[in-house]
């Protein structure tokens, strides 16, 4: 496989997990403002889905689960988190410059209405 190829099998993957993304964000979000359910509480709620689909995946497709199986598993999915964690810290300033200023924005929006 070239680099070239490498590329563009990255780049589609990036597409389409940024396209289920999006999609999965806006469902949750139309659930969270249905039933008036706080941020904080989805996020522990996803949390909880998360861990609980990779075991599932893990039963699914490892050929032999095990018990030692599934623990490493697990302990590779919190190498992914720790990693998105420590990414997000490193972007912190700009998201919440970027909150900051879409909170102000629909201030001024309900103020105006």
């Amino acid at each position: 496989m070239s680099r070239d190829d490498e590329d563009e099998g990255f780049t589609e993957f990036a597409d389409e997990f940024e396209q289920h993304t999006k999609a999965i964000y806006q469902l949750v979000a139309d659930y969270m403002d249905d039933l008036e359910i706080p941020e904080v509480l989805i996020a522990e709620v996803l949390l909880h889905m998360a861990v609980n689909m990779r075991m599932v995946a893990y039963a699914i497709e490892a050929e032999k689960p095990s018990v030692a199986g599934l623990k490493i598993d697990l302990d590779r999915l919190r190498g992914e988190m720790d990693l998105l964690v420590r990414e997000s810290k490193k972007g912190a300033d700009g998201f919440i410059a970027s909150a900051k200023s879409a909170i102000a924005d629909a201030e001024k929006e309900a103020q105006e209405e």
